[in-house]
This record gives C-alpha cells, sequence and structure tokens, in this order.
C-alpha cells in the first residue's frame, strides 16, 4: 500500500510560493495603469511616482512619492531594497531639459539598482527611439529598418529614450 501526502508548494519550493516584489516608477502614468491591474494579481509591487494621481485625476492606490531626478538617491533608496525588479516606467516629457532630466533619472534607476542588488530592471522604451527612420519608411525613400541599425530619433524625446537604452547598456 501507498501512502500518500499532499504537499503544499511552500513545503516543496519555500522561495516560489510568495510573490516576487516589484518597484514599478511612474506608477501614476498611462504605460503604468496598463500594467497595474495585471502586475497587482502576480507581483507584491512598490508603487512611486511625483504624484498619486493619474492624469484622470484619480488617486492611484498605493503610490508613494520619490523624485528619481534628484542626484541624491539616498532620498529614495528605500524603495529598491529588497525588490527583485524595477519596472521602470517614469519619464518628464517635454523639453530638452525635461529629456535631460530623464536621462538622469535613468541613471538614477540604474545605479540604485545595482548597489541595492536588484536582479532586473525593465525600462520602457518607445519606437521614437528610432522614429528618423519612420518618416523615410513612409515616404518610400528607406526600406527597412534592422536590429543592427543604430537607433536614430529626430526629436528630444526619442534621443532621451536612445540615451538610456544605451546607458542601460
Amino acid at each position: 500500500r501507498f501512502t500518500f501526502h499532499v504537499l503544499h508548494i511552500k513545503e516543496v519550493y519555500p522561495y516560489m510560493a510568495d510573490k516576487r516584489k516589484v518597484l514599478v516608477t511612474g506608477a501614476s502614468g498611462y504605460i503604468a495603469g496598463r500594467m497595474l491591474p495585471v502586475f497587482s494579481e502576480r507581483y507584491d509591487l512598490v508603487l512611486i511616482d511625483v504624484k498619486t494621481t493619474h492624469r484622470g485625476g484619480e488617486e492611484v492606490e498605493g503610490i508613494q512619492i520619490a523624485d528619481l531626478t534628484d542626484p541624491n538617491r539616498d532620498k529614495y533608496r528605500a524603495y529598491f531594497k529588497g525588490v527583485d525588479a524595477v519596472v521602470h516606467c517614469a519619464f518628464k516629457g517635454g523639453n530638452f531639459e525635461n529629456e535631460l532630466a530623464n536621462v538622469q533619472m535613468a541613471y538614477n534607476v540604474y545605479q540604485t539598482g545595482v548597489e541595492e542588488n536588484v536582479r532586473r530592471v525593465v525600462v520602457c522604451s518607445s519606437n521614437h527611439a528610432a522614429d528618423y527612420y519612420e518618416r523615410l519608411i513612409w515616404a518610400d525613400k528607406w526600406d527597412v529598418v534592422t536590429p543592427e541599425m543604430r537607433p536614430l530619433s529626430d526629436n528630444f524625446y526619442g534621443w532621451a529614450k536612445e540615451a538610456y537604452e544605451h546607458l542601460g547598456f
């Protein structure tokens, strides 16, 4: 005769039963807002942004205020402690100065992640990092863009996206 004992997953793999902890930056923004419903089911979330409301003015539950453009990383380091991953959606839109601040922010996120032993940082980017080619393709002046080609943008937003993709590399 066999005796069966049904094991709970925590008995076999105690580290797998708990949700991974994920920090989401720019948590009140449009892109993060599209991800949060699914993320909240799968992960233990830490949400940060410079405001607690989304563009419609409604509160986003659980957001903590942090300005990741501040070069003093100790001001927000605690949010990075113990997280398994960072999903970086935060950005300041607009002019060159704001896009320059986005590059500084990306550096701060990467560097704090390294210093706090975060295993993975995922950065939301954009097709604007290579939109120089888009106008050429639509005008039938260019046929294809390949992964080997250098991303080129025709605006500051795309330039910043390209810069922090390269910075992350």
